[in-house]
């Protein structure tokens, strides 16, 4: 049953160029389909989770991120490999989303060319493995596990699957205790990056069969027990691999609550769904149209009549294919390929809320376009017109293939074009409803993205995410009371989401309800299984809203212990501590915010405060000129700033016509007159020796002083009134306190 090597194989050197055009062109092929991933954005379905929020990708790569890769779940996933690869990225490429592209483009290819070679080691015959591996490369069912940066794990177990069937195929040709370990070791690595692989030494065995012929011994076709029992016991080492991590993986996600679909979608509506999803997928690979992010489960179940179709079509193709198995080996070897590598995918154990995804045809799809390049050999291939014609329609094929799925890969540049594409596709589809309303509530619009959240909650109205976006939309929209009303649904719904706690107290905080709001907070932090910076520091914020300073202190101190790179709790913690003039601390506080790059007005402000408390008047003046560039309206810097120009004791300080310029900006254009920064203004006419102009405003001043009920200001400001009346400018030895 081994196909020979004379026809397709050629001379060494023939070979060898025929090999090395084919990697080319597959090259070129994947690269003309998905190179423009370079100027995509990352999704926000997943990638956030994955890559651009991943706490531990921010922690940096370490001997201690790879010990956590293996020895810790994150977000319902084992998947360590994965986690060290986007490890790398990260450390080379930062967060732009074009180097994590290209990687899963590169793996894509290389994924392809091992495909190629595989076959080729497997059957000895060119043209139907460059075939299958050509589709592979360009089918748009396989845009989802490309373009989306969050399913590196399907590229990169791609990766170490074509390896461990090349290692097999050697291992076959040259048997030794080596190339078994070769095999073994690519297969723990792919089940490393994800555990679908774990179908993986069915396959080899089906591969046995055909076209390695290693269940027969007189090329017959028929399977001899014996054979096939040796071939298992062959491969006890991988299916241990995969037993144990299909436990871990079913533990984890568990754990998770990743299966907690299981309870809402019974096991006959799962097992309808599955059956059904076996032909969609066919149906898609032959004609891949509608392809969408999202496909709503049908979690009333399939109408059974489509099911029982469905079942007995399943049972009739395999039947068939058994039946043709002697003459016609690669039928029920791709058809069995395709069944088994999705049975941990079909949705028999329900793993979120879809039916069905594109991604989960990544390796299963090889089945199927295996069993049709070898099946259309097989009819055609025997007259040189034949093989022409066939060349011409795979040609055709490939090309027409080519073309979908670049157009499909552009509906991947930003979240917005994918769910408006999915929206456009599918019917019904809650997911893509909620993700655009949340890019629209994003980018401002509030009213649009209620639109849409509404429809989410219509067609899924016990989905808690989609009542807590409607309550958002509302929110921002001014109207508070509707969206407490759907702020409580939401925690109705999910009462153990710390999320709609954090939202039901925002609202209840701008509802004027600050304690209640604390208490919801305080019931979001301890709901988070694992300790929440965000919520900590959100909880300070209120506390420190509401002057209740020590408690503010404490959460704020705790948000940075937990997230030390979260550059708001930090600076919002230094704005704190002033009020409370500690500056030392402070001053810490504040550098540690500039050195994570918070560069506001509001942080340089702090800043020039707290150097003014520690006579560092030029580290000031340049934090104060720092916050005006940044806010040039804003009173408060430019105020002390005009002072610290106009009345310093060092010269090197002082300019007293940019005190000046500084100082007329706070007046006029209709604004309450202030006698500080009157005060202000008058030293700095003083300071540039303009004494008739320093005597009048300082005299306003000190009246303003007097009326808005400020006599000790009003006495101060007299005091240098007289200077400015014997002409001299008013010089300060103790510099002002800070605000």
């Amino acid at each position: 049953m081994t196909a020979s090597p004379a026809s397709e194989a050629g001379s060494r050197p023939t070979a060898m160029i025929r090999h090395i055009v084919v990697a080319a062109l597959l090259c070129v092929l994947t690269l003309t389909v998905y190179f423009q991933v370079r100027n995509h954005d990352f999704i926000a379905y997943d990638d956030p989770i994955y890559v651009s929020e991943n706490p531990q990708l921010a922690a940096g790569f370490s001997r201690q991120a790879i010990v956590r890769a293996f020895s810790e779940a994150y977000e319902t996933n084992w998947i360590p490999l994965t986690w060290i690869s986007y490890h790398l990225d990260h450390a080379i490429f930062g967060l732009d989303p074009a180097g994590y592209h290209l990687i899963n483009v590169a793996l894509h290819a290389v994924a392809a060319i091992l495909l190629y070679c595989a076959l080729f080691a497997m059957t000895r015959t060119s043209a139907p493995s460059a075939f299958v591996a050509a589709v592979f490369a360009v089918h748009p069912l396989h845009v989802e596990s490309v373009a989306w940066v969050a399913e590196r794990k399907d590229t990169l177990s791609g990766v170490f699957f074509m390896l461990s069937l090349l290692a097999y195929a050697r291992y076959v040709r040259r048997p030794s205790i080596a190339a078994q370990l070769a095999v073994v070791l690519a297969y723990a690595l792919g089940l490393l990056a994800k555990p679908m692989l774990v179908s993986l030494p069915f396959v080899l065995l089906l591969l046995d069969y055909w076209p390695l012929g290693r269940l027969a011994s007189d090329g017959s076709g028929r399977i001899e027990w014996r054979r096939l029992a040796k071939r298992i016991v062959e491969k006890l080492p991988l299916f241990a691999l995969a037993v144990g991590v299909g436990w871990i993986t079913i533990v984890v996600q568990g754990d998770a609550g990743a299966m907690a679909s299981d309870a809402q979608v019974p096991l006959l509506f799962r097992l309808d769904n599955a059956l059904v999803s076996y032909w969609i997928y066919i149906a898609d690979t032959i004609r891949p149209s509608g392809l969408a992010i999202f496909y709503p489960h049908p979690m009333q179940g399939t109408p059974i009549w489509l099911a029982g179709i469905a079942a007995l079509g399943l049972i009739v193709a395999t039947g068939l294919c058994i039946s043709t198995a002697r003459k016609h080996p690669y039928l029920i070897v791709g058809w069995l390929w395709y069944l088994v590598t999705l049975v941990p995918v079909i949705g028999l154990i329900q793993v979120g809320m879809q039916a069905r995804a594109d991604r989960y045809l990544y390796l299963p799809q090889i089945g199927l376009t295996l069993a049709l390049a070898w099946g259309a050999r097989s009819t055609f291939a025997s007259t040189p017109k034949g093989r022409s014609a066939l060349a011409l329609a795979g040609a055709a094929a490939i090309v027409a293939l080519t073309g979908v799925a670049w157009r499909q890969t552009s509906y991947w540049r930003n979240t917005t074009t994918l769910y408006e594409h999915a929206l456009e596709v599918t019917n019904e589809n809650f997911v893509a409803h909620h993700g655009l309303a949340v890019e629209l509530l994003d980018s401002g619009d509030p009213v649009a993205a209620e639109a849409h959240f509404e429809r989410a909650v219509a067609i899924k109205p016990r989905w808690s995410s989609a009542h807590m976006g409607l309550g958002d939309a509302r929110f921002e929209q001014g109207r508070v009371e509707e969206a407490l009303v759907d702020y409580r649904r939401a925690i109705e719904l999910a009462p153990r989401r710390p999320e709609g706690h954090l939202h039901i107290a925002r609202a209840l905080e701008a509802h004027g309800k600050p304690f209640r709001a604390i208490q919801h907070y305080s019931r979001a932090i301890a709901l988070y299984e694992t300790p929440n910076a965000y919520a900590h520091a959100s909880l300070a914020a209120l506390y420190a809203r509401t002057n209740r300073l020590d408690p503010a202190e404490e959460h704020y101190r705790m948000a940075v212990a937990l997230d030390p790179d979260f550059a708001e709790a930090h600076a919002n913690l230094a704005f704190l501590l002033i009020r409370m003039r500690r500056f030392a601390d402070a001053r810490s506080s504040l550098d540690r915010a500039l050195q994570l790059g918070l560069d506001s007005a509001e942080v340089h402000f702090a800043a020039g405060v707290v150097a003014l408390e520690h006579d560092e008047p030029a580290e000031a003046v340049r934090h104060y000129r720092s916050a005006l560039a940044k806010r040039p309206e804003w009173p408060d810097p430019a105020n002390n700033l005009a002072w610290l120009l106009a009345t310093d004791p060092d010269p090197d300080i002082r300019e007293p016509l940019a005190a000046i310029e500084f100082a007329e900006r706070l007046q006029g254009g209709g604004k309450q007159l202030d006698p500080d920064q009157l005060d202000t203004l008058a030293a700095a006419y003083a300071a540039a020796g303009r004494f008739p102009e320093a005597g009048v405003t300082a005299a306003a001043a000190a009246q303003l002083a007097r009326d808005g009920g400020r006599p000790e200001l009003a006495l101060e400001i007299e005091s240098r009134l007289r200077l400015y009346r014997a002409h001299r400018p008013f010089i300060e030895t103790r510099r002002r306190s800070a605000p």
